[in-house]
């Protein structure tokens, strides 16, 4: 997921011509995709554990958190945050948490062994 979140990012510096300078810290959406993807393989077990269709759940709670983090990115790209960037760091961040969503959810249910 940090792998997918660091690629976005890398395409999108390099494609657009003055990309907005948040995107210039690479550090950052590293260490707050691996906090928040360790805070959802969290979930992830919790769910294993508890639930009687662990997979369709998880998916379904991942959806949900991925709609919730897109919220400030519309925040951003509307400028209702202090952020000025616009529409073009908002789709970028977006991207990125769509990239590690994927990840997330393409990967961690399919550990589960079926329940005989």
């Amino acid at each position: 997921a940090v792998a997918a979140v660091l690629g976005v990012q890398l395409v999108a510096v390099s494609v657009l011509e003055s990309p907005p300078r948040f995107l210039s810290d690479y550090r950052e959406p590293a260490i707050i995709t691996a906090v928040l993807v360790s805070a959802a393989f969290g979930v992830f077990v919790l769910v294993v554990r508890e639930a009687p269709n662990p997979q369709r759940t998880f998916v379904k709670i991942s959806a949900i958190a991925l709609v919730v983090s897109l919220i400030p990115d519309v925040a951003v790209g509307m400028g209702w945050l202090f952020v000025r960037e616009g529409w073009t760091l908002a789709t970028v961040f977006m991207l990125q948490h769509v990239a590690a969503w994927a990840v997330v959810v393409s990967v961690l249910p399919q550990t589960i062994r079926r329940r005989v």
